[in-house]
């Protein structure tokens, strides 16, 4: 599922390609300065137990997508923001490369305005819990 948010976040014209995935552990993929606006993808954990995610269909993922531009007005990352979860929304029916059909998404809204003084940029995120199941 993962991959099927990406490649659909990806798309969208005003990232440039610059969509990176982050790690559990630490910022992933995300280059050290990279041009503005980009967004990062970020899974956020879950406490299923094995047993449960072995036998349990449909299951639910959640991510952030992190939007992140030039200091100064939030304007265009909140277009970006509703542009991603349009974007992911509209995902309901796809297929995954894994073969997995994502069958909801509920766009649980954005934060507030924030900064980053890692990438020196005005920062905000949106979440998603998105429902997979088997074909």
């Amino acid at each position: 599922m993962r991959s099927l948010l990406y490649q659909a976040v990806a798309a969208i014209p005003a990232f440039g390609g610059r969509v990176y995935q982050a790690s559990a552990t630490g910022v992933g993929d995300v280059p050290q300065s990279p041009d503005k606006p980009f967004c990062v993808i970020r899974e956020i954990g879950s406490t299923t137990y094995p047993v449960v995610e072995e036998t349990a269909s449909p299951r639910a993922r959640s991510f952030y997508f992190w939007v992140y531009d030039e200091r100064g007005s939030y304007v265009r990352i909140d277009e970006l923001l509703k542009e991603v979860g349009d974007t992911v929304r509209d995902l309901v029916g796809s297929v995954s490369p894994s073969g997995r059909r994502c069958i909801g998404v509920n766009w649980q809204g954005e934060s507030m305005d924030l900064e980053d003084d890692t990438y020196d940029a005005n920062a905000k995120y949106g979440s998603a819990r998105v429902t997979q199941g088997t074909l």
